[in-house]
């Protein structure tokens, strides 16, 4: 039986790093919040997409929804009233999404914290080219 992995894989492949992992925690970077450069980026006019698996328990979905709603902005008010909407693709509902203003938030349904990986297991449905779109474009109804 084979797994179908490039060739070109290494043989020992780790997803997680000890010694990075190890380098982050000796630098304190879990104790350090991101948001303030999310917002800079906003002012700046950069578009940012938090997309987040609804089955990841470690950074789950609506702890990721409640800081892009507490996050400070120029276009704050408007994505906090911008209500979660489904988002589709090949006419199957993906996950849910809001934007506003550059940034957009959207949930991968049935994906776990390692949504990448995800991405393998339904190559029809797009998901990686219809993440790019809602960046690229925001969001404006189904897809």
């Amino acid at each position: 039986m084979t797994l179908g992995v490039d060739p070109h894989v290494p043989e020992k492949f780790s997803s997680c790093s000890p010694t990075v992992g190890m380098a982050f925690s000796a630098a304190q970077d879990h104790m350090h919040s991101s948001t303030d450069y999310v917002g800079a980026l906003l002012a700046r006019q950069v578009r940012v997409l938090i997309y987040v698996g609804t089955y990841d328990w470690i950074c789950n979905w609506i702890g990721n929804e409640a800081w892009t709603l507490a996050l400070e902005w120029h276009g704050q008010e408007d994505f906090v009233a911008f209500p979660l909407r489904e988002w589709h693709v090949d006419g199957h509902v993906a996950g849910k999404t809001r934007s506003a203003h550059g940034l957009t938030f959207a949930t991968v349904d049935a994906a776990g914290h390692m949504v990448r990986f995800f991405f393998d297991y339904l190559p029809s449905l797009g998901i990686l080219f219809a993440l790019s779109d809602l960046l690229v474009r925001g969001f404006q109804g189904a897809l």
